[in-house]
């Protein structure tokens, strides 16, 4: 086994976007050279690859990121392969947009109260942002006894004075880059901020509290913002308290999800554009005491062979608390021994273990955090045996003449269990059903008329007999296009014309084809024209002459079946190249007349060249014979 290592350098990088970065991967290793692989992005693609800013050097040792985005971070690795192991060596790389420091310049403190200036560092791709924060340009450190840094970047006052005022500046800082931001910090009094509403009438409900505040005359131009704050009476403020903000003053402003019975504190605050003023005086109103909640509604049993489904609405009123609990009480009508089933806040649920051919008395009650409300009227109903209910989600699909039937059993069965299935069907307008039993789904209706609509219904059957049919909206059988002419052949190709011919498709779906369409186009190369052109026949008709071609054109071929429903091409497309023009015969006659002039100048060239060489006298006779000059005497010059 070969011995290997790698190291990739840098391992780890950071670097902005737009910067470049290059990952040099050495590899250390005993015995026979391995073989380099690639290197592998943090999408897993292969480099090298097309992309243009990654770009692989030195045998596949250097991968250089050129440009970088912010899409480049993440591992790269440096894959690596000997005869029996695979080698990963990762580098990452973090890429971040600009820093910035994100801060209002100006910001207000109040004096006597906590406080704090916001600023926070924000950037694509920026993680790990540290704050520092200066004071009329001197460091605040962390034993500053009243100013503390965040780590969200804000500086926090426990108690803000006048001297708390001035000049601070946020600094923002990563491993590569730095941002700052001039904050202007003015302190102001609590009386120079809103002052509180000082009236406030409160409704109590049983689980909620009508509040409205009065907002002082003198606040109302500058109000921007208000706040409630309510807890329950006696509870430590700063646990339990709950404030409700709004930009709109609201009048009343229902405080709902209380607790009936219980006393609650509220409080109220107005603020300008800069800070809340002073809260108001503490004002307490207590929740009635919650009833018995009213009987549920829209009680319903549906009833089987050994058992009961009871479901029911939450009461039109909880008596002021919420429901947390409904029972079922039932018992049998000969017996004074009554059963209770808590259900919860569940609905429906099922009441088993009952006795078929028994008449049962039910009744149904809602309870709250006070007491259990009255019971909704006894129900008397005896379960017996009886035929299924109608079969469910009743399905249709239709084609060109026939329709797919589905079904899905009945909801309730009545005690025995459903043996059989009878499906009926008719034409609209006709007096009989067409039955079919032991029907199984799906069950397809075959050889029905195209372009008419067909009544469908589904009953089914148990030991006790027939159910009620499930009955279907009316169903069209729709028609389709034909499929394809088949068998498309090319023949009598000329520079100007061809034959085409086919067969019939297979299948008309349902409507009789009406006419063929033959289309051709000019195709050149991978260079193919947008427009077809075409020729028509009747329905009879399994060829066309396509005339008025360009010679030595080639074209792509087509031909479509045609019926109400539409028209289907045939697949693939044929292609087929036209003859040659023939030449005219003014055209023909100038080229004869050119060759034989041609010819005798050609001649003439040869023979003086022969003569001048002392070619043989065969090849001179030769030469004079063919071109019509007289034989030169021997020994002649």
């Amino acid at each position: 086994m070969i011995n290997i290592d790698a190291r990739v350098k840098p391992a780890v990088e950071r670097i902005l976007v737009g910067e470049d970065i290059t990952f040099t991967c050495t590899i250390y290793q005993k015995g026979p050279p391995g073989k380099f692989l690639y290197w592998q992005t943090p999408n897993g693609t292969h480099l090298p690859d097309s992309d243009p800013h990654t770009v692989v050097t030195n045998n596949g040792t250097e991968l250089h990121i050129i440009n970088a985005t912010l899409s480049d971070a993440g591992t790269y690795n440096c894959v690596y392969l000997d005869e029996n192991s695979l080698l990963r060596e990762p580098a990452v790389l973090y890429v971040s947009g600009k820093l910035k420091a994100i801060a209002p310049t100006t910001q207000y403190l109040i004096i006597g109260r906590p406080g704090y200036l916001a600023c926070h560092g924000e950037g694509k791709g920026i993680s790990a942002v540290r704050y520092r924060w200066k004071f009329n340009h001197h460091e605040i450190l962390g034993v500053d006894p009243n100013r503390d840094v965040a780590k969200n970047g804000n500086l926090v006052f426990k108690n803000v004075t006048e001297k708390d005022a001035g000049n601070y500046t946020c600094i923002v800082k990563t491993t590569l880059q730095e941002d700052r931001k001039t904050i202007q910090a003015t302190t102001l009094n609590i009386s120079d901020l809103p002052k509180p509403p000082s009236e406030c009438k409160l409704d109590a409900k049983f689980s909620h509290i009508n509040v409205c505040f009065t907002i002082p005359e003198s606040e109302k131009a500058t109000a921007t913002k208000y706040k409630i704050m309510y807890w329950p009476t006696g509870a430590p403020m700063n646990v339990t308290t709950k404030i409700i903000e709004s930009s709109k003053y609201k009048c009343p402003v229902d405080i709902s999800g209380l607790v009936d019975d219980t006393s609650y504190d509220f409080r109220f605050a107005v603020s300008n554009n800069i800070a809340y003023g002073a809260e108001s005086k503490v004002f307490t109103a207590k929740t009635n005491r919650a009833k018995c909640p009213r009987v549920p509604t829209e009680v319903k049993f549906d009833v089987y062979y050994t058992h009961v489904v009871a479901s029911w609405m939450p009461p039109d009123f909880d008596g002021g608390a919420p429901v947390d609990d409904y029972r079922v009480d039932y018992r049998k009508n000969d017996t004074d021994m009554v059963f209770v089933m808590k259900t919860g806040k569940k609905s429906p649920i099922t009441i088993t273990g009952l006795e078929d051919n028994t008449e049962y008395e039910f009744k149904v009650a809602a309870h709250n955090r006070r007491c259990w409300g009255p019971s909704y009227e006894a129900i008397e109903m005896t379960l017996r045996l009886a035929e299924p209910s109608m079969p469910t989600e009743l399905f249709l699909r239709s084609t060109d003449h026939s329709i797919t039937v589905s079904w899905k059993p009945p909801t309730n069965d009545h005690g025995r269990k459903v043996t059989e299935y009878r499906l009926e069907y008719r034409m609209v307008g006709d007096a009989n059903w067409i039955t079919i039993d032991n029907a199984t789904t799906p069950y397809t209706l075959s050889q029905l008329t195209y372009n008419k609509e067909y009544q469908i219904q589904v009953s089914a059957k148990n030991q006790i007999g027939w159910g009620k049919p499930k009955k279907s909206q009316t169903k069209t059988i729709v028609i389709n296009p034909p499929t394809a002419p088949r068998n498309i052949s090319i023949e009598n190709i000329k520079y100007d014309s061809m034959t085409v011919s086919w067969m019939a498709p297979i299948s008309d779906n349902g409507a009789p084809i009406t006419a063929y369409k033959v289309e051709y186009q000019i195709r050149a190369g991978k260079v193919v024209s947008k427009n077809w052109f075409s020729t028509q026949t009747k329905a009879d008709v399994m060829s066309a002459s396509v005339t008025k071609l360009n010679g030595s054109t080639s074209y792509n071929v087509r031909v479509g079946a045609i019926n109400t429903a539409g028209i289907t091409y045939s697949s693939p497309l044929k292609t087929v190249k036209t003859a040659a023009a023939p030449m005219a015969p003014f055209t023909l006659a100038i080229i004869i007349i050119l060759s034989i002039v041609g010819a005798l100048i050609v001649a003439d060239i040869i023979l003086y060249f022969a003569l001048d060489t002392g070619v043989t006298k065969k090849v001179v006779e030769k030469v004079q014979n063919k071109s019509g000059y007289e034989k030169a005497p021997e020994g002649g010059e």
